[in-house]
């Protein structure tokens, strides 16, 4: 078959696990030419549409809701399938979910596409369900493991010697779901004092990280490949996949079994709709809804190791049997290949809705709008105050500098003050004044007076002449 072209406008990473599952993987296992439809965080290109055969419109990417109609708008023109492509419950997120906040100005848009869309794919039968009213175009594919990313472990027992672990891999949005188990983990802890908890992904709920026997052995990642190579490091005994009786939760996919099953795991799993779907109770994995039964079936997965291995074997069988993304493949490949249906006038609740979705956007649009314009004000106010703390900083520094110059001349005086008192002290000194009489005396000349032997001594050598005229001496 011909190779098909594919672009995808998402608003999440091109590694990220949402991509790599939804479109990515089946596109790159079928050989086709997938691009992305925007570029970074807000750089849209509608004028890409014309490069590929299929538009894929992920999640809430109508957020950005008019590049979202140029989109639309030049499928249309140009005949190409249009495609929505939703594996959540978004419209009706739980209020204690941690991201509800950050999708309430895409609903509108999200509604939109839902109505507008060719064909929408969505992960599971009950989100199926729950959209068919407002799109009858609805198909279930569901999401499995891309068999080129995973390298299967086969179970195992325990070491002897080693710890008990209870393990626990998912994001920071199932903390709410993991702390509705958390005093009964708590119990586990200080009933078995050599069992551990161990979390990949989203850290431990505050109230169990406190136990030194509680491990956060591996922070979230955004590429999926990362994430893969890490996980498949990850041993515990014992597996958990709570998950609150939301209808969110319950529109969620099987992927966790399938991840656990991967590395050899066995686990406990709510018994909601997205693992009463492969989880045969008793047979490849323990299905728990109240407090007591999950009390029940994580202490005889702990007290029994046999039950464990034999569990194991079974969950990796029912992997092999339809976890596999090649298993799924040509659905989606038939999908995505479906020609473009007729275009057929909407009923009159979907007409109403449609336009009720626009005008939800545009009002959450203009709020957006608001608000931007709002924390730029905001920020021009930051701005103004921080360039005034700077000015006042460098005021405060010249200030400073001037004091170290003041503080340098006031030394100095005082230097300059003690040696002053110094000479005062030496000027009133006796020892000072008669210095002062000795210099008034070296102006006069005391050289020493020549000696009496030294007068007379030119008189002491002369000697008187022997001549005949002198008398004789009278005797």
């Amino acid at each position: 078959m011909t190779e098909m072209r594919l672009v995808v406008y998402t608003t999440v990473p091109w590694e990220h696990a949402l991509a790599m599952l939804r479109y990515r993987a089946p596109a790159d296992a079928l050989g086709w030419d997938v691009f992305p439809g925007k570029d970074g965080a807000n750089d849209v290109h509608p004028e890409r549409v014309a490069d590929a055969d299929v538009v894929l419109i992920q999640r809430d990417f109508p957020r950005f809701f008019e590049s979202y109609l140029d989109v639309m708008e030049q499928a249309r023109r140009l005949g190409r399938l249009l495609v929505y492509d939703l594996d959540d419950l978004l419209l009706a997120l739980p209020v204690e979910h941690p991201n509800r906040q950050d999708y309430f100005d895409s609903l509108g848009g999200m509604l939109h596409a839902m109505l507008e869309a060719d064909v929408l794919v969505l992960s599971t039968p009950l989100l199926a369900d729950i959209f068919r009213p407002l799109n009858p175009r609805g198909r279930v594919w569901p999401t499995a493991l891309p068999e080129a990313y995973w390298q299967v472990r086969l179970p195992q027992e325990r070491a002897a010697d080693a710890p008990l672990v209870i393990g626990y891999m998912g994001g920071s949005t199932h903390l709410p779901d993991v702390e509705m188990i958390v005093p009964l983990l708590a119990r586990l802890l200080d009933d078995y004092p050599q069992m551990e908890l161990h979390f990949w992904g989203a850290a431990p709920p505050d109230s169990l990280r406190i136990c030194s026997r509680v491990r956060h052995c591996l922070p979230e990642k955004n590429s999926y490949a990362g994430f893969v190579s890490s996980f498949e490091q990850a041993i515990a005994d014992v597996w958990i996949a709570p998950l609150r009786p939301t209808l969110f939760n319950r529109c969620k996919s099987s992927i966790k079994f399938w991840e656990y099953s991967a590395i050899g795991g066995v686990g406990v799993y709510s018994r909601l709709e997205p693992y009463q779907g492969v989880v045969r109770d008793g047979e490849n994995g323990l299905l728990a809804a109240s407090l007591d039964e999950w009390d029940t079936a994580l202490r005889r997965l702990v007290n029994d190791s046999a039950l464990r291995l034999r569990l194991a074997c079974n969950a990796q069988a029912t992997l092999q049997d339809s976890g596999w993304l090649r298993q799924h493949l040509d659905a989606w490949e038939a999908i995505l290949r479906a020609p473009q249906p007729v275009t057929t006038a909407m009923n009159v609740t979907q007409q109403t809705l449609a336009r009720l979705s626009e005008q939800v956007q545009h009002r959450s649009d203009g709020h957006h709008l608001e608000t931007l314009e709002l924390l730029a004000a905001v920020s021009g106010r930051d701005a103004q105050i921080a360039n005034r703390d700077v000015q006042l900083a460098n005021r405060n520094a010249q200030i400073a500098d001037h004091d170290v110059q003041l503080a340098d001349r006031n030394a100095q005086i005082q230097i300059l003050t003690h040696r002053s008192n110094q000479l005062d002290e030496v000027f009133q000194s006796r020892s000072w004044r008669a210095l002062q009489r000795l210099q008034k005396l070296r102006r006069f000349d005391f050289s020493p007076l020549p000696s009496f032997e030294s007068f007379m001594l030119p008189y002491a050598t002369h000697q008187p002449s022997s001549s005949s005229e002198d008398p004789p001496v009278s005797t």
